[in-house]
C-alpha cells in the first residue's frame, strides 16, 4: 500500500500500515498483492501486469479497498471470491436480505448463459476449444546409443515449436517423459493427461541412412490422421522439424494466426551442422545438481554451433541458460559464469526480442542479486509467451 506512516521507536503506525496489514492478510504463498494506490503509480510500466481481485471491506477501514495481484508466470493469484483475512464482518440482516434476491438473480443469469450458448452463434467447435497434444519422446531404434541426442533434441524442438501456437494446449516435455517412463500406452497417457492428440516418432540409423518417422493420432477415435517419413540424408533436420511442426498445425482444427504460421516456418539457422551441435547440446544440458564439469561439454557444443552461425539466436539463448545453471555449482568461477549468462542473454535479445527464454535468464540473475528485482523480466517473458 502507498500512504503516510508514523515512525516511533523503530516502529511504524497509522492508517496506511493498517491497510497494508489488511491487504497482506488476503495473500497466499508466492503472491504479491497491491492496493489501487500502488497499482496506479506503476500501471504505466509496460512490463508489469495486474489482475483485479475485487473491492473489499476491511476491519476498521471506512472505505472499500480495491486489491490487485501482480500477474506473472512465477507468481500465484488468489481466488478473489474465496479469499479470507481481516475482512469486515457483514451485517446479518443485510446478508439475509441479499440472499432473498440473490438466488432468483442467479437463476436468471444461468438461464441467460444457457440460452446464449444454446441459441447464439457457434464461433468454435468443441474440438477447437479442446485441442490439446502430448509430444511423446521420440524413440531411437538404432543400435547406436550415440543417436539418442537426435531423438531427445528433435522431440524438444518440435515440442517448443508447437508451444508457439496460441490456440493449442501442449503438455510439458517433462510430464510426457514421466508418463512414458512408466511404460504406459499412448491411450493410457492420453486419458491420464486429458489430451486428444498424441505425436509419436522414431529415428533409426541403418548403415549410411537415417530415417525419421512421425505419426499424429487423434485419441478420441484412435485414428492416425497424419504421418510423415524423412530420409535425413536427403532432408536436413531443420527442414524435417519445420515440416513436422507445420504438418501437425495444418491437421489440427485450430484457428492459427499468421504470426504463428510465420514462427513455425522460421528457419532457426542456415547451418544444418550448427543445428546438429545445438541438438546435441540440448540433449546434454544438465541441471543445477550436476557437477561443473558436466556443463563444459554442453558449452563446447554451443560454442561450435555459434562459430558456424554467429546469428543463431536459439544457441545464444541456450548458452545463457547453461551458463546460469553452471554458475550455481562452479565455486569461484560462479561470478564469471553469471556474467557470461547475462552477455549471451542480451545477445539473444538483440537478435530476436520476441524470444522469451533470455528474459527469464536475466530475471533469474537479478533475483539472485536482489530478491524480487527480476519480476519485470519475468513479466516481459510472460507477455511474449504466456504459455
Amino acid at each position: 500500500h502507498l500512504g503516510d506512516v508514523i515512525r516511533k521507536d523503530d516502529n511504524v503506525y497509522g492508517d496506511s500500515v493498517n491497510i497494508a496489514s489488511r491487504i497482506e492478510s488476503l495473500g497466499i504463498p508466492n503472491s504479491v498483492l497491491l492496493s489501487e494506490s500502488v497499482r496506479n503509480s506503476i500501471k504505466n510500466q509496460p512490463e508489469l501486469s495486474f489482475q483485479l481481485l475485487g473491492k473489499y471491506e476491511f476491519k476498521n477501514v471506512s472505505e472499500p479497498i480495491a486489491v490487485y495481484a501482480l500477474d506473472t508466470d512465477q507468481l500465484e493469484i488468489p481466488d478473489g471470491t474465496s479469499v479470507t483475512g481481516k475482512l469486515a464482518v457483514k451485517d446479518k440482516k443485510r446478508s439475509s436480505k441479499f440472499a432473498r434476491w440473490a438466488v432468483p438473480l442467479l437463476v436468471l443469469v444461468t438461464l441467460a448463459v444457457i440460452g446464449y450458448y444454446a441459441l447464439g452463434p457457434k464461433t468454435k467447435t468443441t474440438e477447437e476449444i479442446a485441442s490439446s497434444i502430448a509430444v511423446l519422446p521420440f524413440t531411437n531404434l538404432s543400435q547406436d546409443a550415440k543417436q539418442d541426442y537426435l531423438t531427445a533434441g528433435f522431440t524438444s524442438e518440435v515440442n517448443h515449436q508447437l508451444s508457439k501456437i496460441e490456440s493449442l494446449s501442449i503438455i510439458s516435455q517433462t510430464i510426457a517423459q514421466q508418463q512414458v517412463s512408466q511404460a504406459k500406452t499412448a491411450a493410457e497417457i492420453a486419458k491420464e493427461l486429458k489430451v486428444n492428440y498424441i505425436l509419436e516418432g522414431t529415428i533409426q540409423k541403418a548403415g549410411d541412412r537415417t530415417r525419421l518417422i512421425t505419426k499424429l493420432t487423434r485419441m478420441t477415435d484412435n485414428e492416425m490422421i497424419w504421418s510423415e517419413e524423412f530420409d535425413l540424408d536427403e532432408v536436413n533436420l531443420i527442414d524435417a522439424q519445420i515440416q513436422v511442426s507445420t504438418g501437425i498445425a495444418e491437421k489440427l482444427p485450430l484457428n492459427i494466426s499468421q504470426r504463428n504460421i510465420n514462427q513455425l516456418k522460421k528457419i532457426p539457422t542456415s547451418s544444418p551442422l550448427a543445428y546438429e551441435f545445438y541438438l546435441r547440446a540440448l540433449n546434454s544440458s544438465p541441471e543445477f545438481v550436476a557437477p561443473h564439469e558436466s556443463f563444459e561439454s554442453t558449452i563446447r557444443l554451443l560454442d561450435k554451433a555459434i562459430s558456424l552461425d554467429e546469428i543463431f539466436v536459439q544457441a545464444y539463448a541456450l548458452m545463457a541458460r547453461v551458463n546460469y545453471n553452471a554458475s550455481h555449482v562452479a565455486g569461484e568461477d560462479s561470478e564469471k559464469l553469471r556474467l557470461e549468462s547475462l552477455k549471451y542473454a542480451n545477445t539473444a535479445i538483440s537478435l530476436d526480442s520476441l524470444l522469451p527464454d533470455p528474459y527469464v535468464v536475466i530475471g533469474l540473475n537479478y533475483n539472485d542479486q536482489f530478491p524480487g528485482s527480476g519480476i519485470k523480466w519475468f513479466a516481459k517473458a510472460n507477455k511474449i509467451d504466456p504459455k
